[in-house]
């Protein structure tokens, strides 16, 4: 499956759950995660990868600077990815 489908399937179930979805087309740091998702004051990342398809060096050493400082940043590669990550914060 196309990354691009993907996204938009993700984007699509997020926000017929309330979320505001922000694709982060540019930036000033290369290598942050494809989308921003917010919701009730809080924010998680989403890096959207085709199936069997790695981070690149600069996206790996963003995941880890976000997670240091305390974000949840997600690897999604199919939309059962992140219906599991919303089923395991009990959010239906």
């Amino acid at each position: 499956m196309r990354e691009s489908k993907i996204k938009s399937d993700c984007k699509k179930l997020l926000e017929k759950k309330g979320y505001h979805v922000v694709h982060l087309i540019t930036t000033n740091k290369p290598g942050i995660p494809d989308t921003m998702v917010l919701k009730n004051g809080k924010v998680f990342f989403i890096e959207f990868k085709q199936p069997g398809k790695k981070m690149r060096a600069l996206q790996e050493y963003q995941y880890l600077l976000l997670v240091k400082h305390g974000f949840t940043v997600l690897i999604i590669s199919n939309k059962d990815d992140l219906c599991n990550y919303l089923q395991q914060q009990n959010i239906t």
